[in-house]
């Protein structure tokens, strides 16, 4: 008896021992304090319930032995059975058992005296039961503490997160103004720059006046050192090219189309000496436009730069003698044709001889926007119908 209570004080403290070890291991302060709280349900819980089973287990036996003593001596009582006629006789006694029998009847009754033992054993399992779903509660609680500082980790970093991206985003605004600030001020300092080398060129800009071809070399030769300097220079140059083209451009007139003779004395017109000496003038318009044309190549589209307005001013500070020679200089060069064209360069333009010329060589977005150009090419329109 005494064994069998110091069994079942061991196995409740090693369950008790084994609780507070697995929650020691596995589980946080905060979630220890939490058990500590609570640990004295249990005993009062579970020591009543082993208490009752192994008092159940322990006189069970006994209780069934005082039954059978019971019954054995009612039994004895009841052996003799008066009858009818008042004479005692004998009741058949029963069949008498055999050994074997005698013997399974009294260990049958013997083991079953045990029987309780599963009862004991039940009570074992109940508890190892209850226990497990207590520290399967333990465990959910600290994982359902670990989710909830899990998500708390993930909106604090979502919110840094957007933070982040916000500061990223003005860092980036803030970098691009700079960098469209920047493309700015170098395309004005550029721009002006250029500006004001094309004006002190046209200022000192010379050209002889006394100039005359040589047939046999097919080249023009100074005469006298007489010039002209400034814009005056301009119109020298677009006289001569004039009277080379006197007799070809009426032709070209006539047909409404271009011919080889007309292209050959006007390309023989810029191969003169004198054009050498205004060309560096047009190169200088020619930086100037493309520098503005890639003024909005590497910036984006939602911040392009209005170009038009520069184009604009350098179309409206052409002289006309200056505007007819890149006209004619158009017409014999692609690149500069395409410029023109590009950019409307020659939308303040009006010369006598292009009116007839332009809608042979040029397209009318030469012209940009101009009323009077569009109607001269409706009128040449209308004509080639």
């Amino acid at each position: 008896m005494y064994l069998s209570i110091i069994i079942l004080i061991g196995t409740i403290v090693l369950l008790f021992g084994y609780i507070k070890f697995h929650i020691d291991l596995q589980f946080s302060p905060d979630e220890r304090k939490w058990y500590e709280k609570i640990r004295f349900v249990f005993p009062i819980l579970v020591i009543p319930i082993f208490g009752v089973i192994y008092y159940y287990w322990n006189k069970y036996p006994d209780i069934l032995i005082d039954r059978d003593t019971q019954l054995a001596s009612k039994e004895v009582s009841t052996q003799l059975v008066w009858t009818i006629e008042g004479l005692l006789t004998p009741q058949s006694s029963p069949e008498p058992m055999s050994k074997f029998e005698e013997t399974g009847s009294k260990y049958g009754t013997f083991g079953d005296s045990y029987g309780s033992l599963n009862t004991l054993f039940t009570g074992f399992a109940f508890s190892g039961l209850i226990i497990s779903i207590f520290i399967q509660l333990l465990e959910l609680r600290q994982t359902r503490k670990e989710l909830s500082g899990q998500k708390k980790a993930l909106t604090d970093q979502e919110i840094q997160l957007k933070k982040q991206t916000s500061i990223l985003k003005n860092q980036y605004e803030l970098t691009s103004f700079q960098h469209i600030e920047a493309i700015k001020q170098n395309f004005y300092h550029q721009f002006y720059a250029l500006m004001e080398e094309r004006r002190f060129r046209l200022k000192n800009l010379e050209v002889y006046t006394d100039l005359n071809a040589n047939l046999s070399t097919h080249q023009y030769e100074y005469t006298t050192k007489n010039s002209v300097v400034g814009i005056n220079a301009f119109r020298v140059y677009l006289e001569q090219i004039e009277a080379q083209l006197c007799t070809k451009i009426n032709r070209v007139k006539q047909t409404k189309k271009t011919n080889i003779l007309f292209m050959r004395h006007l390309f023989f017109c810029f191969e003169s000496q004198r054009f050498y000496q205004i060309s560096p003038i047009l190169n200088l318009t020619d930086n100037l436009l493309m520098t503005i044309k890639d003024l909005n190549r590497n910036i984006s589209i939602d911040q392009e730069i209005d170009i038009e307005i520069y184009i604009n001013l350098i179309a409206s500070s052409l002289y006309p003698e200056e505007a007819a020679i890149i006209f004619w200089y158009g017409i014999l060069s692609p690149e500069w044709k395409k410029l023109i064209e590009e950019t409307a360069l020659l939308r303040y333009f009006s010369y006598g001889h292009a009116h007839d010329l332009a809608p042979i060589f040029y397209d009318l977005k030469a012209f940009g926007e101009n009323n009077n150009w569009k109607s001269i090419y409706e009128k040449f329109n209308t004509y080639q119908q």
